[in-house]
């Protein structure tokens, strides 16, 4: 009892110091200015020297790093426009940004429009009448969030000087900024476009219809919309259809989440999408007709096919399918396994016990992912974005994510144990049975291991989510975790399947020790994506790692296992961990 009640203070004393020190781990800043950002902003000016009462272009360049993306004024499923708070002199004014013509992409399994590589945002300085002559200071603090294996806000500050004077004087930037305008979407009177909605009204979703002459791009067509709103958004996704020879048809589904349906839709009738060099975007607002209204041309719009609306039970069977492969992903499999090994255990065991112990893993994983709905709903509320596996962007949460799995690595491998009582931690002893907090807390570590993995099912039906009212994030959330729970709950409730698995034996400890490799390459993974966020600081991320695993390695064979000078193995344990 003395060494567990000693266990315990030092588990206490690490997770202190842990909380204490990662509160602001390594120095980083909330915007991850630790590590070099992946993406430079450079301000560039038209003039050197400009009159009063003209205007005069200022441009925002992004060069982002290879593989690195931003987003565009409607970034789609997931992302953040990049924006800029100006910090301008009195009588200079800026307008709003003029963004080039996006890319269509998926990343981190969701449909976006946003920047690879370098791009320039335009924005129109206005030069009142009455400023002040003499040389203005512009500036201003730029705010993006910029995306790979996982994505980072960022921001910086840029500035730069002209001159107010009685004429006007190009700068050396200005034939880069005409250049930029080239790359702006162009305005065609002679494009005819036309939008009407199509179908009936499902769970609060609709089809809309948007033809536009195709030229010779064929199905290489898309519309990207510009309606940002909180009453309802257009999905990215797209079907097209070549309705003729030079004219295209492309369905969108509209949600709506409070209000009136749109009557007008405005954003990019976009041509050639497959290489962007050749890519050209018409600017568009027409208004969203109504099928038989009389409105001319209507009722010649009749889709080729149907396809299938996206209805809230297809994503309540696509959430608990994928909560079910979630079970086989190299995040979660190691937990998994270890898992049936407990069924094996406990196969002798009354089948009330086991009824319990499996109903206790359920309630832990439902209870995790309540909670992961709860921040997404909190996040809404905010106003910003959520997504599946945003707590990967917080270098925090990467921090101690990384520690938490590489401790129950060590653990697998034998290093040490934790052990309070009957309660197995974590993966815990195999030597010792499952106790009922131990079972609940396998649940919740499945859980946390599970958000860094995706799975087929899984993505559509939290991106479904994402869009919907509390009460939906909360059903789909729970579904996922039905599913993840599932086989295990179910196994729990019918011992006598436990018969097709191998009896007790020395062969449980053997892959017990195996089950920590998968988790030693996930402690790796997570140490690469750490890489992202502290830059070539991220050695004393290491180094700190190496003395964690010394702390368990002396806990466990001087002081676990250890019959002389405990105290001082303690000791030593506690100073390593504790820095």
């Amino acid at each position: 009892m003395r060494v567990r009640r000693f266990g315990f203070l030092f588990i206490l004393a690490f997770a202190s110091k842990l909380n204490a020190q990662f509160d602001n781990p390594f120095g980083l800043s909330q915007s991850g200015g630790g590590a070099k950002s992946a993406t430079m902003v450079n301000l560039l000016l038209s003039h050197k020297m400009v009159k009063a009462g003209t205007t005069v272009m200022a441009g925002l360049e992004l060069t982002m790093d290879d593989g690195w993306h931003t987003y565009w004024i409607n970034p789609g499923e997931a992302g953040i426009a990049t924006s800029v708070d100006w910090l301008l002199p009195k009588g200079v004014s800026a307008g709003p940004i003029r963004w080039p013509v996006p890319e269509k992409f998926t990343a981190l399994d969701s449909v976006g429009y946003g920047y690879h590589g370098k791009t320039i945002l335009l924005v129109p300085l206005t030069i009142d009448s009455d400023a002040v002559l003499g040389q203005a200071e512009i500036s201003g603090k730029v705010s993006w969030l910029e995306c790979k294996v996982s994505c980072i806000p960022r921001d910086q500050s840029v500035s730069g000087t002209m001159i107010i004077a009685g004429s006007d004087t190009l700068s050396n930037d200005a034939p880069r900024l005409e250049e930029a305008k080239k790359q702006l979407p162009k305005v065609d009177s002679e494009l005819s476009v036309k939008s009407v909605w199509d179908g009936q009204v499902k769970n609060d979703e609709r089809s809309l219809l948007i033809e536009f002459n195709a030229g010779q791009a064929g199905v290489d067509c898309d519309f990207f919309s510009i309606m940002p709103s909180e009453a309802f958004g257009i999905s990215p996704e797209s079907t097209v259809t070549v309705i003729n020879e030079d004219r295209v048809r492309i369905r969108k589904t509209v949600t709506k989440y409070e209000g009136a349906w749109p009557i007008e839709l405005s954003g990019l009738a976009v041509r050639g999408l497959k290489d962007h060099t050749k890519t050209e975007a018409f600017q568009v607002r027409v208004p969203i007709l109504i099928p038989n209204s009389g409105n001319a041309g209507t009722a010649t719009i009749k889709p080729p096919y149907i396809t299938p609306d996206r209805s809230l039970w297809q994503m309540l069977l696509y959430a608990f399918i994928g909560g079910l492969i979630l079970n086989v992903m190299p995040c979660v499999l190691p937990v998994i396994s270890l898992k049936i090994l407990g069924f094996v255990n406990q196969s002798k065991e009354s089948q009330a016990r086991m009824r319990l112990l499996g109903m206790l893993y359920g309630a832990g994983v439902v209870v995790s992912f309540l909670a992961m709905a709860g921040v997404v709903i909190g996040v809404k509320s905010a106003g910003a974005l959520a997504s599946w596996g945003m707590q990967m962007s917080n270098p925090q949460f990467v921090v101690l994510l990384t520690v938490l799995i590489l401790l129950v690595s060590l653990n697998l491998f034998g290093l040490f144990e934790v052990t309070l009582g009957s309660v197995s931690v974590a993966a815990g002893s195999l030597a010792s049975r499952e106790g009922y907090v131990g079972a609940f807390f396998n649940g919740v570590l499945a859980t946390v291991l599970a958000t860094p993995c995706t799975a087929p099912f899984l993505a559509p039906a939290l991106g479904f989510a994402f869009t919907q009212s509390s009460s939906v994030i909360l059903l789909v959330f729970v579904t996922v975790a039905f599913g993840l729970a599932f086989p295990y709950i179910l196994l729990s409730w019918n011992p006598n399947w436990l018969r097709f698995l191998p009896k007790s034996g020395p062969w449980m400890e053997r892959l017990k020790v195996a089950m920590g490799f998968p988790m030693l390459a996930t402690v790796i993974w997570l140490f690469t994506v750490s890489i992202e966020y502290y830059g070539s600081r991220v050695l004393w991320f290491g180094i700190f790692l190496i003395l964690i695993a010394m702390a368990a390695w002396v806990f466990g064979e001087f002081f676990q296992r250890g019959t002389r000078r405990r105290g001082l193995a303690l000791g030593i344990s506690g100073a390593l961990a504790l820095g």
